[in-house]
């Protein structure tokens, strides 16, 4: 599989982005450059170790990290976080659900499902502030 991230993002206007079914990461609409980083991040960090992810847009950053999470035969808990629209019409990162061909939270969990990843994902659907109630400081 190639870390290469495909650049298929290009808004035809008056259309939708139709988001195809990935068959791997590197075919999630996102701005995810960084596959080899989240490689060395877990083959660095100790089983049992927590990682956090803030804003997750279509999940291929996500996507990664649970691909190496799943490879890496490690116990890492792994969160997502971002409070992602379930509607269209709603902004996320700049990047409005209506542009898509469904809400970006049932692309989110579509993607992370049709790769078989979304069970190292721990998506807490909230803003970021809020979850960070959620750990003891100095725990991630």
């Amino acid at each position: 599989m190639s870390l290469e991230h495909k650049n298929w993002y290009e808004k035809i206007p008056g259309k939708k982005f139709v988001h195809p079914i990935p068959t791997n990461p590197s075919e999630i609409f996102g701005f995810c450059n960084f596959a080899q980083f989240y490689y060395d991040i877990v083959t660095k960090i100790p089983n049992n170790s927590t990682v956090v992810e803030i804003g997750t847009s279509a999940g291929c950053s996500t996507a990664w990290m649970a691909e190496f999470i799943a490879r890496s035969g490690k116990t890492i808990n792994f969160y997502s976080i971002d409070p992602l629209p379930d509607t269209t019409g709603e902004e996320s990162f700049g990047i409005y659900s209506q542009d898509f061909d469904v809400p970006m939270y049932q692309l989110f969990i579509r993607n992370l499902k049709s790769l078989n990843l979304l069970k190292y994902v721990n998506h807490l659907r909230m803003k970021s502030t809020e979850a960070s109630t959620l750990f003891a400081d100095e725990s991630v």
